[in-house]
């Protein structure tokens, strides 16, 4: 097992050194299937830039059949990948389930550049990122020197964003995802410091952009943002609830002025701000 685990790591060593190319007598789906359980792996190293790394590499550049990415996509969002562990608060199968939500943004991505799935599949795959957001319960996101990043919340932001780009998605599963960025990054839990709430705000803003929300859609989800009261009611949440709340709609307009949001988009955005309570 042992020389089996030190031959697997030497072929990835080699993958890595030559920038991700393809070694002679390596089939790619094959080779993927067998490092995916190294995703979860406390190694930082080894999971953020060498496993992830080729996994991501691979699915973008399509070095597998469209059947084979599609197999592929489905382990990865399955209970053993994506919702491996969910619930838990600090385990380290927190790894597993954050670097299977960022992977599928891979597989988006390279659907975005040339289709290869069913408007069924990426509606369902949709749902099943949301699912997960709304069900992880591990906020943490730099942890330490050895097992780097979790970033549950942010990668989650970046499929959802990826998502949002799909041009399948109709307005209603648009506004499933704001939603859903919205209540997961306006929360009582945890004051957000890793950049998940800039990363949650260009989520969003790909949404936005797709224009197929109305106004009133666009300014209910805002209004769902601000919080009623500042202290009023239990300490701290309620005040790291309106911290978050009003964090996200800073980045809103920030980044929603970088990226040239329309002027009437970002007059909503400020109006919302400006709902936010003083006390």
């Amino acid at each position: 097992m042992a020389e089996t685990e030190g031959n697997l790591l030497e072929q990835i060593a080699e993958i890595v050194k030559g920038k991700g190319a393809v070694p002679d007598g390596v089939e790619p789906f094959a080779f993927c299937q067998e490092i995916l359980p190294l995703l979860g792996t406390t190694d930082g190293k080894l999971r953020e830039w060498r496993v992830y790394g080729i996994l991501h590499l691979w699915t973008v550049r399509r070095e597998m059949s469209n059947d084979e990415l599609r197999t592929l996509l489905r382990c990865v969002a399955d209970k053993d990948h994506l919702f491996l562990g969910i619930g838990a608060t600090e385990a380290d199968t927190v790894y597993m389930r954050a670097f299977s939500v960022l992977l599928l943004g891979a597989f988006v991505q390279a659907h975005r550049e040339r289709p290869f799935l069913e408007l069924k599949e990426i509606e369902e795959l949709a749902e099943t990122v949301i699912r997960y957001l709304d069900s992880e319960r591990d906020l943490r996101g730099y942890v330490s020197g050895e097992t780097f990043w979790a970033h549950a919340t942010a990668h989650a932001s970046d499929t959802l964003g990826e998502l949002a780009q799909c041009e399948e998605l109709d307005a209603e599963r648009l506004l499933a995802i704001l939603d859903c960025l919205g209540r997961n990054l306006v929360t009582t839990e945890t004051v957000w410091r890793h950049e998940e709430d800039a990363r949650a705000v260009t989520a969003a803003l790909h949404a936005l952009k797709r224009e197929r929300l109305t106004d009133d859609q666009v300014r209910s989800w805002l209004a769902s943002l601000v919080p009623e009261a500042r202290f009023e009611g239990e300490l701290p949440g309620v005040h790291v609830r309106y911290v978050n709340a009003r964090n996200l709609l800073r980045c809103l307009i920030h980044q929603g002025e970088e990226e040239g949001l329309p002027d009437a988009l970002l007059a909503q955005i400020r109006e919302a701000h400006g709902q936010l309570p003083d006390r």
